[in-house]
């Protein structure tokens, strides 16, 4: 009985040593597998790619982030549509330890003409998921097929797409990607082709971005001083030291747009109905700094009123002349005065909309209504910022406000396709109520002549409470 049972206890032992040994084996070669030295094979005309050196730390610290704690506590259904849809579409739960096991740490993403795919380099689980895949559904044209994705391997790397011809680039591509360097664990760094060439580090704890475009602007003397000029935090801000750059990409962007097809007639009618002649060519040659401010949305009465302020710092001058003069030339003006400083008043729909214009010392400042002209004139407090070409800001809690208060005013008035007051209330106004808790968005930008280096925050954390 005792002889027995000894060699039973050694089978037993010798089963649970076999067994160890091939799970190290197996971990083992897992490890090899799912190592990569390259971020790995993507096409060679995307007009954009991603690159996160470790995915799961990634998805961890975004986990904690307070984004997500507010995504989680205003977004709950739209997160859950989020998850249950990733797990429809691979079969796994979207969880960082599953992805790193089943996909590995790396992954490429990119996009050509609206097409993307990934590509990462996974271990032994999902290689054997293929071997089951492929007895089922065989290649065809060199491609196979899971669920709504098509895919192919190429050396160890596995390439994934939505649409064949994006798999097909990839493997068709003469080289592979080019890592990025310096990449820190937490960041992913994207780069862009389209409408100019750049690229970006972002981190997610922090959560931090820096990176440049390839975009020649000049440097506004003494730095930008307008930034943070305003005596109240506006919505939204945008400072540059000149508008060649920023119009040259901005305008090809948008001029396809519905929004710009809706908007232009209807800008293009008020400019001839309020006989605004064109500016002249030199309207600008002493400006060193424009500033534009959307300071807040006035939704009192039926049609929305967006209440606008820009900003013109210039060079002194004896005549003290307003750089946007002569847009009224062609109509009266009403003379006026803010704080004691003279100015002009050209009405248009009454007090909610009229061109104010005022020039004070080397600062030219022009509204869309009195009130806000009272507000700043003479109150503006210019100061050199650490950038010298682009700044921009924006309030996150005045611009989810705001966007609150037009969903509700659209509501009633049947603006939203297939949504009513009780559907925006639930489904839309969560979104605004999200946004309006991320604190403010800051980005500084400086030039070098040939290019621009900017750094700056998303959000921030003094907005993340209830």
């Amino acid at each position: 009985m005792t002889h027995f049972l000894a060699k039973k206890v050694s089978r037993g032992c010798s089963v649970f040593a076999a067994a160890l040994v091939l799970f190290f084996l197996i971990a083992g070669a897992d490890h090899a597998l799912r190592s990569a030295s390259a971020p790995g094979y993507c096409p060679e005309d995307a007009d954009w790619t991603a690159f996160a050196e470790d995915l799961p730390c990634i998805w961890e610290s975004a986990e904690q982030s307070s984004a997500a704690k507010i995504l989680s506590e205003e977004l709950p259904f739209y997160m859950h549509q989020v998850e249950l849809a990733l797990r429809n579409a691979t079969g796994i739960r979207p969880e960082p330890f599953r992805w790193r096991v089943w996909m590995g740490s790396e992954v490429l993403v990119s996009g050509k003409s609206g097409q993307w795919g990934f590509c990462v380099c996974p271990g032994v689980l999902l290689r054997v998921a293929h071997a089951v895949n492929r007895m089922f559904h065989p290649a065809e044209n060199g491609l196979y097929q899971y669920g709504d994705f098509y895919y192919a391997w190429r050396d160890r790397f596995f390439i994934v797409s939505p649409w064949p011809e994006y798999v097909r680039a990839s493997l068709a591509a003469t080289s592979m990607a080019v890592p990025p360097t310096n990449l820190a664990r937490d960041s992913i760094h994207l780069a862009w082709k389209i409408p100019v060439k750049g690229e970006m580090r972002l981190r997610i704890e922090a959560p931090h971005v820096e990176g440049q475009i390839d975009l020649a602007m000049p440097a506004a003397p003494n730095g930008l001083q307008l930034p943070d000029a305003w005596p109240e935090p506006p919505m939204i801000s945008l400072t540059v030291s000149s508008l060649d750059a920023p119009f040259a990409i901005l305008y090809p962007m948008i001029r396809n747009t519905a929004a710009f097809q809706f908007f232009q007639p209807g800008a293009q009618f008020f400019w001839s109905r309020w006989n605004l002649p064109p500016l002249p060519d030199t309207w600008n040659q002493n400006v060193l700094e424009y500033a534009w401010v959307l300071h807040s949305v006035d939704t009192s009465s039926t049609l929305p009123i967006p209440q606008m302020a820009l900003a013109l710092r210039t060079t002194p001058s004896p005549e003290n002349n307003h750089p946007l003069l002569s847009l009224i030339a062609n109509e009266p003006p009403v003379p006026s005065f803010w704080n004691e400083h003279p100015g002009w008043i050209m009405p248009w729909l009454g007090e909610k909309l009229s061109l104010c214009l005022v020039q004070t010392g080397t600062c030219a400042l022009a509204t869309s209504q009195e009130p806000l002209m009272a507000r700043l004139a003479g109150r503006m407090n210019l100061y050199s910022i650490n950038a010298n070409a682009l700044a921009l800001r924006a309030d996150w809690a005045k611009i989810g406000d705001s966007l609150s208060a037009l969903l509700r005013q659209a509501a009633p008035l049947e603006l939203i396709p297939e949504k009513d007051s009780r559907d925006v209330e639930q489904d839309v106004i969560p979104i605004a109520r999200a946004l309006s808790r991320l604190g403010k968005l800051r980005i500084d930008a400086s030039s070098d002549g040939n290019k621009l280096f900017f750094s700056g925050t998303l959000f921030s954390e003094e907005g993340t409470s209830p």
